[in-house]
């Protein structure tokens, strides 16, 4: 049991040597390959790094453990050596984040001590459809060239493919094949080759915090816009969902009374758009659901012009006044005229906005209010209180 035991934990140990021997050995080719580019030599992460063999088994298992990377080639490929039979080596990644650059690199080696004349190995990376070569001439046994080329694929998807096209019997073994990427800023959706944000994501725009060394960053935009070019709610681009977009750059949850959504035209983004104006309000820019001051609606639902008297109004004629025009009043029968009867008086305390023409108490012939008389009907005269009272039985009419 005792050396069971043993040969479990010797087991344990040395599986554990292993990968502390690989991650050690990566990170030394990691580092040293991020040292001939200074552009990665900070910020750059390797996904491949090998200073010795095409690529070995360690770090395709460091491939397979990471659930955004897939690698797919051909079990005849061993030891450094690319066979005749052996299809290309395809390398996948994707992340989260914008890969901004990648530095692909590695070495062309003649296996066997043979001679090569010419050789060709195509190198495609991401879905730019063009195929990088690098060419051999006169080549012996040893290292003959290196390729080392840096994309600018701005891109969360990553693939390079290497196809070793070969057109002789000498085999051509690839070494130190290596992978390092830069990441974009964050929250910017493409930078240039220098690492510098071009354009930010949805939400945010890009803020140059020290115009001299061109440091830009990408800022949130104000709450109710998609994209924007500033930070405040004028700077909007596209509006939010559930807002919508004025002429003026700015996002609103509700459009104003005079302006309708339009949402066929422009169905990734509403618009707040201008009602006809004649229009108070309105559902789209053809028809009015209620019109301005002056106006009525017309069964075709236009506007058409009040009569002369009339304010506001729900017909044509001067019998459909709701308000009165300036210098009219309004009497009980909707009709706007410019002087109220002699038995009513206009009512400019209580109705403000509105003039209208109230009755006086029954017995006045002409008054100012509703409570005194200025003149009494026949039979009545005006007492001191200015209050009609019955004239003596024998006279039709009398003085106060």
């Amino acid at each position: 049991m005792m050396v069971e035991k043993i040969r479990y934990l010797l087991f344990v140990f040395l599986i554990v040597l292993k990968y502390t021997q690989a991650y050690a050995d990566f990170n030394e080719a990691c580092s040293s390959i991020k040292s001939w580019s200074s552009f990665f030599q900070n910020t750059g992460q390797c996904l491949l790094a090998s200073l010795y063999i095409y690529y070995d088994q360690t770090n395709l298992d460091r491939l397979f453990s990471n659930n955004n990377f897939q690698a797919t080639t051909n079990s005849c490929c061993q030891n450094g050596i690319v066979c005749t039979n052996c299809r290309p080596l395809s390398i996948s990644y994707s992340n989260q984040s914008v890969i901004g650059q990648v530095l692909v690199y590695f070495q062309y080696y003649v296996n066997n001590d043979q001679y090569v004349s010419s050789n060709k190995s195509s190198i495609k990376v991401n879905s730019f459809d063009k195929v990088y070569s690098s060419e051999l001439s006169g080549c012996w046994s040893g290292f003959c060239s290196h390729f080392s080329q840096v994309f600018n694929i701005n891109s969360q998807q990553l693939s390079v493919t290497i196809d070793p096209q070969q057109e002789q019997s000498p085999q051509i073994i690839i070494s130190q094949f290596s992978i390092v990427i830069n990441y974009c800023p964050s929250f910017c959706q493409s930078c240039d080759p220098n690492n510098v944000c071009l354009q930010c994501t949805n939400g945010y725009y890009i803020s140059e915090q020290n115009v001299c060394n061109s440091n830009k960053q990408c800022q949130p935009c104000h709450i109710s816009c998609q994209t924007c070019d500033g930070l405040l709610n004028i700077n909007c681009i596209t509006c939010a969902n559930a807002y919508f977009i004025q002429t003026n750059k700015i996002c609103v949850p509700n459009c104003d009374q005079n302006q309708y959504a339009d949402t066929i035209n422009n169905i990734s983004q509403k618009y707040c758009k201008q009602c006809q104006i004649l229009c108070k309000s309105c559902s789209n820019g053809t028809t009015c659901d209620s019109c301005i001051d002056g106006y009525t609606l017309d069964s075709n639902k236009q506007c058409q012009s009040c009569h002369i008297s009339c304010q506001t109004c729900d017909g044509l004629l001067n019998i459909n006044c709701i308000t009165c025009a300036n210098a009219y009043f309004i009497q009980t029968n909707k009709i706007c005229v410019p002087n109220c009867d002699q038995n009513q008086y206009a009512d400019t305390i209580n109705n403000s906005s509105q003039k209208y023409c109230k009755q006086c108490q029954i017995l006045c012939k002409s008054c100012s209010n509703g409570i005194t008389c200025d003149s009494c009907i026949d039979g009545y005269s005006l007492d001191s209180n200015k209050q009609c009272l019955p004239c003596d039985k024998t006279c039709q009419t009398c003085n106060d």
